[in-house]
């Protein structure tokens, strides 16, 4: 039993020394690099109109967002380790990051505001395309149409007489809509003490404007399917922001 317990610290110990070199300089430091070559690259050729030009800076923001993801990759790592060696029975590192830890709301803003720069202008009748960063730093694809959130925001929709009854409800499609209904779950995910959600996504086009006067649209239903008190903006690839408070339906 003695030496189980002593194979078992050992283990522990070895493992928290791998964990502690990790390169997470390196990999800062090379992110730097390639947002200053970047910049660089993009004041050199302001006047520049070839195609080429615009895919080396493409590719600088593809190496940047791929770094990103490295990172955040790595600082997951002492969470899921200190969370196994409190399985195997041992302790957490004082001060150890948790399964919670989440990125600061500026690295957010500053990931989106790099995936937004990917996106290009949606056309009338086209998938609309988006994206949005987690609280974690990882980056979610958003698209409109019949994908995980139709079937929610559809039948929350019918349940307070936005929807018909029957029948596809065209505006359950809209990401907008599906991720103001995606809001209310994650409330309800989290503890009634954690206050309302502020989030940002970034899409190909704005927010959708009422056809006839009166009509739905994502711009007069959005406070409406947004969890009170909690708000939505709306980030467009032309850099244009708009923003949704939820309020309790009369």
């Amino acid at each position: 039993m003695v030496e189980a317990v002593s194979i078992r610290s050992d283990l522990i110990a070895a493992v928290r020394a791998a964990v502690s070199g990790l390169p997470f300089e390196l990999v800062d430091a090379a992110e730097e690099a390639i947002d200053s070559a970047a910049t660089h690259w993009q004041h050199a050729t302001l006047s520049g109109l070839d195609d080429a030009v615009d895919e080396v800076h493409f590719r600088f923001e593809a190496a940047k967002d791929d770094l990103h993801a490295v990172r955040s990759l790595l600082a997951q790592v002492p969470i899921r380790v200190e969370a196994w060696i409190v399985g195997l029975g041992g302790r957490a590192l004082p001060g150890a990051p948790s399964a919670a830890a989440e990125v600061t709301p500026a690295e957010r803003a500053r990931v989106l505001e790099r995936q937004r720069a990917t996106l290009t202008p949606g056309a009338p009748g086209t998938r609309a395309l988006g994206k949005w960063v987690a609280p974690n730093g990882t980056v979610h694809e958003l698209s409109s149409g019949p994908g995980e959130w139709f079937g929610p925001t559809q039948e929350w929709a019918r349940e307070r007489g936005h929807a018909p009854p029957v029948g596809m409800w065209m505006m359950a499609r809209h990401i907008e809509l599906q991720f103001a209904i995606r809001m209310r779950a994650m409330l309800r995910s989290r503890s009634a003490s954690a206050g309302p959600l502020h989030e940002t996504i970034a899409i190909d086009r704005p927010p959708c404007q009422p056809v006839v006067p009166g009509g739905q649209s994502c711009d007069t239903l959005l406070s409406l399917f947004l969890p009170p008190g909690s708000s939505l903006t709306v980030l467009v690839e032309d850099g244009s922001r708009y923003t949704y408070q939820g309020v309790e339906q009369k």
